[in-house]
């Protein structure tokens, strides 16, 4: 989770880096992000007069991602047996979906608004998918290091 707040944080280092002037340290960070995110300016948010390494959907998604795993670390851990909502992600997909192809339909105009909320939609539906994936490579490899020290 320190991982993704710290891809969060470090989402708003390149302009920062840009308006202090520091333009190799802001074109390093804003390409690190370039294998995850088309980059394109018209499609990102704005911070001190620069675009955000990631579009208004990429930018959704870590926030919807980081906040339903903060959620999830914060209200307990369920028992792996316990079945997730799958209607939940499927309806966020749906929703995201629409907002893709909103333009080609011709049902509305994508905003960044638009892109931002589906985005987070999406990453808050399938946050506790990863929270519990990892939380089940944790008790493996703690009952795996326990099994080696017990021998």
């Amino acid at each position: 989770m320190l991982i993704l707040l710290g891809a969060w944080i470090s989402l708003f280092l390149p302009p920062l880096f840009f308006h202090l002037g520091w333009y190799t340290a802001g074109f390093i960070f804003h390409s690190s992000f370039s294998s995850i995110c088309h980059q394109i300016p018209d499609r990102c948010f704005f911070w001190l007069g620069y675009p955000l390494p990631v579009c208004a959907r990429c930018f959704g998604l870590l926030t919807g991602l980081t906040l339903g795993l903060m959620e999830a670390a914060l209200h307990g851990v369920r028992s792996s047996s316990t079945p997730l909502n799958n209607r939940l992600i499927w309806a966020a997909a749906f929703l995201l979906a629409v907002d893709v192809s909103a333009p080609v339909c011709g049902l509305y105009t994508q905003t960044h608004f638009t892109r931002f909320v589906s985005g987070s939609l999406f990453g808050l539906a399938f946050s506790p998918h990863i929270y519990f994936a990892l939380e089940e490579i944790r008790i493996r490899l703690i009952s795996k290091h326990q099994g080696a020290l017990s021998l």
